[in-house]
């Protein structure tokens, strides 16, 4: 709806600009526009006398859909007409699916690329934010009418790997360099008891150790964890692959944009020049990178890209996107959500960790302290560029304080209703009825509303990236179904009234099973 009527007050108000609708759901109406602003700076006018000239045409046009069209503090809002409402609801109780699905993605290809974790160790706690987001960011651009590709960059090569190998020779007390950089912990000592005879037969070519070490940390640790939170990429994409033949036509390309400098060779670039190739002939990873995006956008014709990186690669993605310009890949097609880092708090003490230390919060030992789908809620509720401290306690609380216990206690809460009458066949549902009991409620028109308007928010999220938005939609409107719940008498003595008011709550219970899917988490019968 929001962008049919952004194309529709563009040509009422003849703007040059794209006027923009957002959802507001407030006392002041359901959508705003700023087109009266636009219109006024374009044509020198206030925005009133703009809208005192227009308002008969734009009431006759836009009548369909609007029950009132309102001019308030320079911005057009707009409430919507109850017949849209039913229609809302007739999907939410006998189509769930639709309350969701748009085609505003019209099949395009992206391809999500996150988590990518170096498989040197089990995932922490930053790997489960990055994992989390590229997850449900991922779902909503599937349910906005994407073909979605997600993928894992398997960093298999390189310094880190040579690492991981050293740090299993000096496990085994055989002669290694760089001891200070070196991985501890646990997880190290049962994998290398476990392959004893691999180090030993490789001890001499610690970064091929280290490789076939890593296949079994993707495969032992990582992989089960990830089925833990619910996720499965479509690849696990090797960034050894990239150096057999596209490495050389890569090199070639950008070739005349390229110096040597003490040996190594280097890209110049408007921002910071980087090395590509080190003075000892290794490959660094900005071109492993340049190398691997090329392979998205050129060999595999991705329309999109997205990627979620930390904020320590920030600079690093700017970079890369002047890079992939020389290769003639626009700016456009690449995006990414940047996160910040992830502290735990316990009885009012902040976790520390270090991964070389070995002193570390596996995503793991979370999981099984509070579960997957509290880890999920809270890492997708806080913007991604801000820090996240997330609370041990409260997440294993079950109370209203604890916000993912009360979104899927309100789903809880309305399942048991329709428990108690057993399984409902669709004839037996009566819409109209039910329609005709609550299309005056006040309380149930507020969260038919925020249903009607959810794969709006789903569109908001697929061009933002601002996966907050989701759950704190949610929250709110739980607090508006709970207040519902307490005022309106649902399960009445008489059964046959009760069973006249429950394709309301299977609404309900629809949309709630919809949006939770879309988070990824567990819509719950009992908590």
């Amino acid at each position: 709806m929001k962008n049919e009527l952004e194309l529709k007050l563009k040509k009422l108000f003849k703007t040059k600009e794209r006027p923009q609708v957002r959802v507001i759901l407030n006392e002041y109406g359901d959508l705003a526009s700023n087109v009266l602003f636009i219109a006024a700076k374009e044509n020198k006018k206030e925005p009133k006398k703009i809208w005192d000239e227009f308002k008969n045409e734009v009431e006759k046009r836009l009548a369909k859909n609007f029950e009132k069209i309102e001019f308030v503090n320079g911005y057009l809002n707009f409430q919507l007409k109850k017949d849209l409402l039913f229609k809302a609801f007739k999907i939410a109780v006998k189509k769930p699916k639709q309350i969701s699905f748009s085609n505003f993605g019209h099949k395009q290809k992206v391809i999500v690329e996150f988590l990518s974790a170096n498989p040197t160790g089990p995932l922490h706690l930053g790997n489960g934010r990055n994992a989390v987001l590229g997850e449900i960011i991922s779902r909503v651009l599937k349910k906005t009418g994407f073909s979605v590709f997600k993928e894992y960059y398997n960093n298999n090569r390189g310094r880190q790997i040579k690492i991981l190998g050293l740090s299993a020779l000096s496990f085994l007390k055989l002669p290694t360099e760089s001891e200070n950089e070196l991985y501890k912990g646990k997880y190290l000592e049962e994998l290398v008891n476990k392959n004893k005879g691999l180090c030993f037969k490789f001890k001499d070519q610690p970064e091929y150790l280290g490789y076939l070490l890593s296949k079994k940390i993707l495969e032992f640790y990582i992989k089960p964890t990830l089925k833990s939170l619910g996720i499965k990429f479509d690849n696990f994409f090797s960034e050894r692959s990239l150096y057999s033949s596209l490495d050389k036509e890569v090199l070639q390309k950008i070739k005349r944009h390229t110096y040597k400098k003490d040996g190594a060779l280097w890209l110049k670039l408007e921002t910071k020049d980087e090395v590509l190739i080190k003075s000892d002939g290794e490959p660094t990873y900005f071109l492993s990178d340049i190398i691997y995006h090329y392979h998205k956008f050129v060999k595999r014709n991705f329309k999109y890209g997205i990627n979620i990186l930390g904020a320590d690669h920030l600079d690093h993605g700017r970079r890369l996107k002047e890079a992939l310009k020389i290769l003639g890949i626009k700016e456009n097609k690449l995006k990414f959500i940047i996160y910040q880092l992830v502290y735990v708090k316990k009885f009012e003490k902040i976790l520390k960790m270090s991964k070389r230390k070995g002193d570390i919060i596996f995503l793991d030992d979370l999981i099984k302290e509070v579960g997957p789908d509290p880890i999920k809620f809270y890492f997708a509720f806080h913007p991604p560029e801000t820090h996240l401290t997330f609370d041990l306690e409260l997440a294993k609380k079950k109370t209203e304080e604890n916000l993912y216990w009360y979104v899927v206690y309100t789903g809880a809460r309305l399942e048991s209703i329709l428990k108690k009458f057993g399984k409902i066949s669709k004839k037996e549902i009566d819409v109209k009825k039910c329609w005709e009991i609550f299309k005056d409620n006040k309380q149930f028109i507020e969260i038919l509303k925020r249903i009607y308007f959810w794969k709006e928010i789903l569109i908001e999220v697929a061009k933002s990236l601002q996966v907050q938005i989701l759950p704190q939609y949610i929250v709110e409107t739980c607090k508006k179904i709970n207040n519902f719940y307490e005022s309106e008498k649902i399960i009445e003595k008489d059964r046959s009234k009760t069973y006249q008011k429950l394709p309301a709550i299977i609404a309900l219970v629809n949309f709630l099973k919809e949006a939770f899917d879309t988070l990824n988490i567990e819509f719950k019968e009992k908590v």
